[in-house]
């Protein structure tokens, strides 16, 4: 009890915290730097870069984006329309291709990323596969990318280079 004393009287309506307008002058009216679309069964994630797009007043500064616990299958290659991305959580999804990794590389600004969880972690190398992809990660599964693991991707990518692998 005596809950919003002195603030807000009236009749209940409009009460909320106000961050939404409730007639905005744009199609794009939400301004946000974090979207938590976690725990929400969804399965694909291709449209969402165009779907934010549409809502947020500037997708392409969305520094947070958390899409954990849901059953996302792939990394479809429109992430790199995010380019703000700094911290991406996709863990505990159904990831199964490490492969898809290469649809982050254009997010230079991605420093956080979490796939753990995922099928694909079981994958051999998962983890200097991951580092060794994606070059601007400071921490990867929650776990603060070291000097050493930095030496040993370097180790990694001479042996990846010496199997005359492609680049992408």
């Amino acid at each position: 009890e005596g809950e919003g004393e002195g603030e807000g009287e009236g009749d209940g309506e409009g009460e909320g915290d106000g961050a939404r307008d409730s007639s905005p002058t744009s199609p794009r009216a939400f301004r946000t730097l974090a979207v938590l679309a976690n725990n929400n069964l969804l399965t694909s994630i291709d449209a969402l870069p165009s779907v934010l797009g549409r809502l947020l007043w500037d997708a392409r500064s969305l520094a947070i984006l958390d899409l954990s616990f849901n059953q996302i299958s792939r990394i479809p290659e429109a992430m790199s329309e995010l380019p703000g991305l700094e911290m991406l959580r996709l863990h505990s999804n159904c990831l199964v291709t490490a492969d898809d990794v290469r649809h982050l590389q254009p997010l230079k600004k991605l420093l956080r990323l979490t796939l753990m969880n995922n099928p694909l972690d079981a994958t051999r190398e998962y983890r200097l596969h991951m580092i060794a992809h994606l070059p601007t990660l400071k921490m990867f599964d929650n776990v603060v990318i070291t000097q050493s693991e930095r030496h040993k991707v370097e180790g990694f990518n001479r042996r990846f280079a010496k199997r005359g692998s492609p680049q992408h």
